[in-house]
């Protein structure tokens, strides 16, 4: 029974995993970039620098995303580090590939894409969630900055982040690509929100 119960679970960590990352990967390659919409965090940074250099962006998050698990792992945990750091490398792989099986169709409307953008980046963020892994990222930075220094709160510490990006994001591209992006935002942590509370009400009533 409980093997059962352990396989289980490894199967739908997995299956979590497979659908996080499709979907993050869906977000950044075919509906970010096209529709010229910015972003927070590592993913924000890739977009200036392919702007800048034309670097590839799943190639460039890898690449900036190294030096951040090796940071991490002394404070996070083998086992979260090893699965951020498949779905990372999954996830740049498929991020430079989906364009090219999938030539990305600009919605021409930057509005109505940043809020199918946060729907997508919020079921796949919580999904990964799920499986306990993570896109990785800077919030593996403010985590070990938060470790380090208990007087600062991890809300701040990701807020202050996300500003420094965006101010960025701002000189690189235009206000409105900095406007969109925190449309995105909201509309992917009001998603994040639905779905946990959802998976609350479902463990409530099957507990009752």
């Amino acid at each position: 029974m409980y093997a059962k119960s352990r396989k289980r679970i490894a199967v739908e960590t997995t299956l979590f995993i497979i659908a996080g990352t499709i979907l993050q990967s869906i977000f950044v390659g075919l509906l970010l970039k096209p529709n010229e919409i910015g972003s927070g965090g590592i993913v924000g940074i890739t977009l200036i620098i392919n702007e800048l250099f034309g670097t590839p962006i799943g190639f460039t998050q890898l690449v900036l995303n190294i030096p951040l698990f090796i940071v991490g792992i002394k404070y996070l945990g083998k086992r979260f580090i090893l699965m951020t750091g498949l779905v990372v490398v999954l996830s740049s792989i498929l991020i430079d590939t989906l364009p090219v099986l999938i030539p990305p169709t600009p919605l021409d409307d930057p509005l109505v894409a940043s809020v199918f953008s946060g729907i997508v980046s919020g079921l796949g963020l919580a999904l990964l969630l799920f499986a306990g892994a993570s896109t990785g990222g800077l919030d593996i930075l403010g985590k070990v900055i938060y470790t380090n220094n208990r007087n600062l709160s991890l809300p701040k510490i990701f807020l202050t982040q996300d500003i420094i990006v965006y101010i960025l994001v701002f000189i690189t591209f235009d206000i409105k690509a900095v406007m969109y992006a925190l449309v995105l935002s909201f509309v992917r942590s009001r998603t994040l929100l639905t779905i946990h509370r959802f998976f609350s009400a479902q463990k409530q009533c099957f507990i009752i």
